[in-house]
């Protein structure tokens, strides 16, 4: 179960994993939450009845609770998080090393002496965004960068549009006159 399978990224998950699966002698049901919770959580019946052996899943960026997903335990159908992932350690998920690459990044941004850098996070409710914030904030101040945070008035859009929209507006221009 993916947002959609428009990103690169869950096209390619996906495409991999449907190869994988089909060595094992397994179907692929591919469901696209949206990332709507409402949605998710009738993905997740659609696979409860239709005995699903298990679900990868990569949350929407609003679910908070995960009670859906592990009541599925009871059900003998594993759950594997991936991407977007819960907080809550005792489950099953995959996800990079998210405060490393953070430190990494601003590292790199250190060690080239940029003084404006304009650092694009995720939804604030996804823990990947938020680790990533955090480290990445954290590794500046701690090399004594000055730091001026500002959020983006626009929401739930991609990246691509809400620069364009800043850009338009000129909003930017206080960041990087």
């Amino acid at each position: 179960m993916v947002p959609s399978i428009s990103s690169y990224f869950y096209n390619f998950f996906l495409a991999s994993l449907e190869e994988e699966v089909k060595k094992q002698g397994y179907s692929l049901l591919i469901l696209q939450s949206g990332d709507d919770p409402v949605m998710e959580l009738f993905n997740l019946k659609v696979c409860k009845e239709n005995r699903v052996a298990g679900i990868f899943a990569s949350l929407t960026s609003e679910t908070k609770d995960i009670s859906a997903f592990l009541k599925l335990a009871e059900h003998s159908i594993p759950v594997l998080f991936f991407d977007k992932v819960p907080t809550w350690e005792p489950c099953l998920k995959v996800c990079l090393a998210d405060e490393q690459a953070a430190r990494l990044a601003a590292q790199a941004l250190i060690a080239r002496k940029k003084q404006r850098v304009l650092a694009l996070f995720g939804h604030h409710n996804m823990s990947i965004s938020v680790i990533r914030r955090q480290a990445f904030l954290d590794e500046l101040e701690s090399h004594g960068v000055a730091i001026r945070l500002w959020k983006s008035p626009v929401r739930r859009t991609p990246i691509s549009k809400r620069i364009r929209c800043l850009l338009r507006t000129r909003l930017l221009m206080r960041f990087f006159p």
